[in-house]
């Protein structure tokens, strides 16, 4: 089981390396404003996709019956129905898209990236029926194959036009490559259908989801909404490079947790043992990557922004470990999003994102009154610690299995971020504490070993190569 684990983590890592290396590329060549722009454009095509997000890929994974041809062509008649909708309001909102953003000039655009948004509604859902079985290899090759392309045709056009329209070009043959694989690593043949029965069963599962992908997007991108329009496209590009430094580990090992134990986890749900192991190791992993990501971030982090973009981005450096600290808590919510979506309880994710949206008002209100990144981006790890304890309550309520043996090992990680927060204060902001620089690596080694220590579950998992549990 483990091979497929790494298999999958190694195709994801892959995939995201190739989508970070294009972003690290066109900023690199495009300069900050453009790169702001280019920045737009992403977080459109995910606003759109959040607004037709129908979860038919979590039920083709959760249902029993989730192989059935039927349903499968059913859900190509949503798929279609959500790309000529998106596709179409993009066409009609490009202007006012573009006016918020104080480019005008990009309307076009917007327009073109509509081309890409209904092109991804002909794609073939057949790839989650292999991942059914745990063979994810059809989608790594997706994944792949239009990465690459992406890859290629950005780093192209950034030397040959040195504008925003490296991103537009390289995102919209990133739609078309990964729909034309679709197709090629499917065993079934593309088929659409209308079917009532299936149709009503994919919308009662999927809108508690849409919405929670409503929220869920206005979680991760509507901070940057609120930078990019009160703030303008040079803010956004700068806080946009950091943020792309922190959410590229991030992002690879939330999809591949979640694409490894939503299966294992929807087909235990009856036997409570193997159940609330599953989770446990799950919750163990989340935790263990948020300390061992904030500690980097804080080290390691400024140099990195440097390298990676140059001295033009090095003034947003000090949003590391915030950033760190807000997709630490993300990813933590994620785990307990996944236990939830295996539950088919998708009510749950909604409720904790909709506490996290509660905030992008009072976001916005210190933007208004003069407040800036480092403002912006507090406002979101407190309200993000909120909503991760409202997910958590809502497990406790329900007496999960598994849940009780997380307890520990969240306060050690506090502590570990709370040691991290006390050296950055340190380093950045003054605060002068004595035999710091002895005290410091001997804490922080003690809190990673203590970490490891009370996590025997995912130790015995990990040297037995996934056959011990």
């Amino acid at each position: 089981m483990i091979k497929n684990g790494l298999f999958l983590t190694a195709g994801n890592f892959a995939a995201g390396a190739m989508s970070f290396a294009r972003n690290v590329a066109i900023a690199r060549l495009v300069g900050v404003e453009d790169f702001g722009v280019a920045s737009t454009f992403a977080m459109i095509v995910g606003l759109a996709d959040a607004l037709g997000y129908t979860g038919v890929d979590r039920l083709l994974l959760q249902a029993k019956d989730g192989d059935s041809a039927q349903i499968q062509r059913t859900v190509h008649l949503a798929n279609i129905s959500k790309g000529v909708v998106t596709a179409g309001v993009l066409l009609l909102m490009s202007e006012y898209v573009a006016a918020y953003f104080s480019v005008p000039e990009t309307a076009w655009a917007y327009q073109v990236l509509a081309i890409g948004l209904l092109a991804r509604g002909f794609g073939n859902v057949d790839r989650f029926r292999y991942q059914r079985d745990m063979h994810f290899g059809p989608s790594i090759v997706m994944e792949l194959a239009a990465g690459l392309a992406s890859l290629v045709c950005a780093v192209a056009l950034g030397v040959v036009l040195g504008d925003y329209r490296a991103m537009l070009y390289a995102l919209l043959l990133y739609d078309f490559v990964f729909v034309a694989m679709s197709h090629i690593v499917a065993e079934r043949p593309y088929r659409v259908s209308f079917d009532s029965a299936p149709l009503r069963r994919v919308l009662k599962f999927g809108w508690p989801l849409t919405i929670n992908a409503v929220l869920l997007y206005a979680v991760m991108q509507g901070d940057r909404f609120i930078i990019g329009g009160a703030l303008g496209v040079e803010m956004l590009g700068l806080y946009s490079a950091a943020l792309l430094l922190v959410s590229f580990p991030t992002n690879l090992v939330n999809k591949s947790l979640n694409s490894f134990f939503l299966p294992q986890i929807s087909r235990v749900q009856e036997d409570s043992r193997r159940y609330a192991i599953y989770f446990e190791l799950l919750m163990q992993m989340a935790l263990l990557t948020t300390f061992v990501m904030c500690a980097g971030y804080q080290i390691a982090g400024p140099a990195v922004l440097i390298t990676m973009y140059g001295e033009s981005f090095a003034s947003v450096a000090f949003l590391f470990l915030p950033l760190a600290m807000l997709h630490g808590l993300r990813l933590i919510r994620s785990a307990i999003n996944t236990q939830a979506i295996a539950r088919a309880q998708t009510t749950n994710p909604l409720v904790a994102n909709l506490v996290r949206a509660m905030a992008l008002p009072v976001a916005w209100v210190v933007v208004d009154n003069g407040g800036g990144l480092a403002m912006v981006t507090l406002v979101a790890v407190v309200a993000e610690a909120i909503a991760t304890m409202v997910a958590l309550s809502m497990l406790t309520r329900r007496s999960e299995p598994g849940l009780g043996a997380g307890v520990e090992l969240v306060f050690l990680t506090l502590m570990g971020v709370a040691v991290v927060v006390l050296n950055d204060m340190v380093m950045h902001h003054g605060l002068r504490l004595p035999f710091w620089n002895v005290a410091f690596p001997a804490l922080l080694a003690a809190t990673a070993l203590l970490l490891v220590w009370r996590t025997p579950l995912l130790r015995r998992w990990l040297l037995s190569g996934g056959r011990q549990l």
